[in-house]
């Protein structure tokens, strides 16, 4: 569950989780280049807005590298989890860790 305005993962952040949007919406927000910040989190823009079904998380998590944007709630989500070792594990169940 996270509230409205509650950030859910920050960019840099190390990713542990795959994340489903049940209930509710989030937006995608990712620094603007060459932005000039007025203060905190001024210079992030939204380039994303997911529903219920839209997932995310997974890139941190197969390419071991930190969450490349912040995704913050829009009014109450209600999220579905997997942990990184669930996730992976299902994606190695499928040989889909070859491909990356």
């Amino acid at each position: 569950f996270a509230n409205d305005g509650q950030n859910i993962v920050s960019e840099n952040q190390e990713p542990d989780k795959f994340y489903i949007i049940a209930i509710g919406y989030a937006k995608v927000l990712v620094r603007s280049i060459g932005g000039v910040t007025g203060g905190e989190g001024s210079d992030m823009v939204a380039v994303r807005r997911l529903g219920p079904g839209h997932s995310f998380g997974e890139a941190g998590l197969i390419y071991d590298q930190p969450r490349s944007a912040t995704v913050q709630a829009e009014g109450n989500v209600i999220l579905a989890w997997l942990p990184r070792e669930q996730y992976m594990k299902h994606l190695s169940k499928y040989h889909i860790k070859w491909y990356f």
